[in-house]
């Protein structure tokens, strides 16, 4: 313990009387473990840590899909699960939606979960207060009643314990409050942030209806039960289902994958993508601070022959530099920590995390930023501190006087800053081609214009309105009211809104074509006359709905081309329900829309009138309209115009549609912005360790470049000398990263769009770009070297 505080306080001792090296080296280990530890933080939240739940790891999204994103159970395929698996405790399936609250207050739409009755038993959380759903309250016509999540009972009803058991009015109707969730307690998975939790009500025709796959479900595996187990027997039951139902199930497979990994899915690659290139950049920084301390061992040559000469042994002197690097390593590990809390917010506001709770300092974090920093003392300072413990006594104490390096220590000092080199090119290249991917989804056409666009949700009550009639009608004066607002050049309302999140699904046949065994799916909407001319669709054949049509629909290009390539699809018909009909007549084309993914090709769609007298009630629908000046200037037209209809409706969800159409491409922006950051922090360093070297080995051959210009060398030999010798490196990386670019390419090639992984142009401007810093980094001191006055450089020697 002596021993290694006597070497502490060398080692301060040294750091403080060569601060510019100190600092150099804290900062740019700062920069690596600050940017580590703070993506490590994001994986280590979103990845690694369990979701709050009890023993969430054996939660399960239990599911069917045919065609990958459309992966829902129908009604009667989930009691059908339910009854037949042996690998779950239970199976519960739920929906998203919403209730209006009235009475105490202004009206509210709260954002409510419809669930069956078992839901709170398979997620294994119980009210605090009350008491969850009991099977009766899951009954078609079961008695209404509402959970209520502790933020709502806190927020709107004082955190009244009474409030169990005391009727609300939800919807126009009183329902009862049976009990108040856990404070911390959320599901989060497409019911995610749920106000209250209501019982699952199907009609008949949903509970009947096997085509309509719209029931995500989650499953908690039994106790010895594996996942692969779990996924051979619902794959062996919906396969089962699919040869007893051929119409409606034919090819459909069974699904069982762990919450959490389904929850983060999406960010996981992205995720994991980043952390890997901070790595790089920690690489590039472990590489510089080596290159720093073999320049500082080159002018300590003369102390570490003194040393040794009075007896120092090897281990001694290893010793004491290595307390060195494990000084800078603290130090820098310190200064990243602070680096990366500051990195966190602003990571927190490009890229969100998908689940609760926003990362911060912790336990965790802190051992993760002392981990990398003692974890780079191996990285850079043992091979400069191997290379320095062992002086030549007879060079050194004659020579060092002068600062001069070995040979050896040169080529290493130019390993170095090749490997610096090669990383910064695969970094770079990833960035470019995250840069160009970016561009790309940017310039991709959603189908629709969104510019001058608001948008609003509505929820109509069946307590109020009853039956699909009365909703629609007023839906009809809603809409109309909407247009007549001032500003307002265009007003419609949609079931689903384009990249709103949701979306429906159903088989169908074509009348006059054979079925196959592979029924066709089609994307529905419904939407009222105008929606395409307010949100710029274009008609592309036949015309738009006529007030009161039923059974038509205008179907998108997309949709035409699979059935009709190269014909007209207008008059031709197709069913939902087989060749019993109803058919549906095809009045008209529109455009294509990208209505659930931007990166990906517009599916087949079809456009139904919402305003269908002989359709059913309605769900949600989004009032939209464009507006002659910003959409946010047409609120409290919309809200006016609502309140003259019916004050006790209130509006949700109001945002401009070019607020909805950003925030679908907010993933890809921030995967560009961080490759850009990571690339230019690693162009930096990759510059700053070529100008080092270049630097001390102007420094070193100060004299023998007085010498060659004392024989007659011109200027333009000594720039090339030195640019020539600083372009080695440089040329060896760049040569060793572009064939590990386009090798680690293919491990980013799901995050791009629009761009290959071996794009040329992106390959050539990278190589470009570091050529041009490496040259600039070499040309400074090589002018230094240039000006150097033969007299003066043979006189100091």
């Amino acid at each position: 313990m002596p021993k290694l505080l006597l070497d502490l306080r060398q080692a301060l001792r040294g750091l403080l009387k060569t601060p510019a090296f100190t600092i150099t080296a804290v900062l740019t280990l700062a920069l690596g473990i600050g940017a580590n530890t703070a993506i490590f933080t994001l994986v280590d939240r979103v990845l690694l840590r369990p979701l709050p739940l009890p023993e969430s790891q054996r939660l399960m999204v239990v599911t069917e899909y045919r065609d990958p994103g459309y992966d829902n159970l129908s009604w009667p395929d989930f009691v059908d699960l339910a009854r037949e698996t042996r690998s779950f405790t239970g199976l519960t399936g739920f929906v998203g939606g919403s209730a209006i609250l009235t009475g105490d207050g202004e009206p509210e739409r709260l954002k409510a979960a419809k669930v069956t009755w078992n839901f709170f038993q398979v997620v294994g959380v119980n009210p605090v207060l009350g008491r969850g759903f009991q099977a009766a309250e899951g009954e078609m016509n079961g008695p209404e009643a509402a959970v209520l999540s502790h933020g709502l009972w806190t927020r709107r009803f004082g955190a009244d314990p009474a409030v169990v058991n005391r009727s609300v009015r939800l919807d126009g109707k009183d329902v009862v409050v049976i009990g108040v969730m856990p404070k911390d307690f959320d599901v989060p998975y497409q019911v995610k942030g749920s106000d209250l939790y209501l019982p699952l009500h199907l009609s008949p025709g949903q509970q009947a209806a096997r085509g309509n796959h719209f029931l995500p479900a989650l499953g908690r595996l039994r106790p010895g039960v594996s996942l692969g187990a779990a996924r051979a027997e619902v794959r062996g039951i919906i396969t089962a289902l699919g040869q007893t139902y051929p119409d409606t199930n034919y090819k459909y497979q069974g699904k069982v994958v762990p919450l959490q990994e389904e929850v983060t899915g999406k960010v996981r690659p992205t995720l994991l993508v980043l952390l890997g290139a901070t790595a790089f950049v920690l690489l590039i920084a472990c590489a510089n601070v080596a290159n720093l301390l073999l320049a500082r061992g080159g002018a300590r040559t003369r102390e570490m022959c003194i040393r040794a000469a009075l007896g120092a042994g090897r281990s001694q002197l290893l010793g004491q530099l290595l307390t060195e690097g494990l000084v800078l390593a603290l130090l820098g590990a310190g200064a990243g920590l602070v680096l990366a809390q500051l990195a966190l917010a602003g990571l927190l506001q490009i890229m969100p995390l998908g689940t609760a709770g926003a990362p911060g300092l912790d336990g965790r974090m802190l051992g993760f930023s002392v981990f990398l920093g003692l974890g780079s003392v191996l990285l850079f300072a043992l091979i400069p501190a191997w290379q320095i413990s062992r002086p030549d006594l007879t060079e050194g104490l004659r020579d060092g006087a002068k600062g001069s390096a070995g040979v050896g220590q040169r080529r290493l000092r130019q390993a170095l800053v090749a490997a610096e080199v090669a990383l910064a090119t695969s970094l770079l290249a990833g960035a470019g081609l995250m840069i160009r991917s970016l561009w790309s989804l940017q310039q991709v056409d959603p189908g629709f214009r969104s510019e001058g666009v608001l948008t609003a949700g509505l929820t109509l009550p069946k307590a109020k309105y009853p039956d699909g009639p009365a909703q629609r009608a007023f839906l009809d004066r809603l809409v109309a009211r909407t247009a007549q607002i001032p500003g307002v050049k265009g007003a419609a309302a949609v079931d689903l809104l384009p990249l709103g999140g949701a979306s429906r699904t159903s088989t169908y046949t074509v009348d006059g074509q054979a079925p196959t065994p592979e029924s066709p799916a089609v994307e529905q909407h419904e939407v009222t006359p105008d929606f395409f001319a307010t949100l710029g669709i274009p008609l592309l054949r036949g015309r738009i709905f006529n007030p009161g049509e039923s059974d038509v629909a205008v179907v998108t290009a997309a949709f035409g081309a699979r059935h009709w390539p190269g014909e007209d699809p207008v008059g031709h018909r197709f069913s939902f329900n087989g060749p019993e009909g109803p058919w549906i007549t095809i009045i008209g084309v529109a455009g294509d829309l990208r209505t659930q993914d931007l990166s990906r090709a517009p599916q087949p769609q079809a456009f139904f009138p919402l305003l269908d007298p002989q359709a059913g009630p309605v769900g949600f629908v989004t009032l939209v309209g464009r507006g002659e000046a910003s959409p946010e200037a047409l609120i409290p037209g919309f809200k006016a115009a609502l309140r003259e209809l019916d004050p006790d409706l209130p509006l949700s969800r109001i945002q401009p549609l070019e607020a909805v159409l950003a925030k679908e491409r907010e993933a890809s922006r921030a995967k560009g912005l961080l490759f850009t950051a990571f690339g230019a922090v690693a162009l930096l360093l990759s510059a700053v360790g070529i100008y080092g070297v270049t630097s001390t080995l102007v420094a070193q051959r100060t004299q023998e470049i007085g010498v060659r210009m004392a024989l007659g060398a011109q200027v333009k030999d000594v720039l090339l000398l030195v640019i020539r010798q600083g372009m080695n490196p440089l040329a060896l990386g760049l040569g060793a990263g572009l064939l590990a670019a386009l090798a680690l390419a293919r491990l980013i090639q799901g995050q791009l769009y629009g761009v290959t992984p071996l794009d040329p142009g992106t390959y050539s401007v990278v190589l470009l770009v570091l050529a041009a810093a490496g040259l600039l980094s070499t040309l400074f001191p090589a002018l230094r070297a240039a000006r150097v006055d033969p007299a003066v450089a043979l006189r100091s020697e």
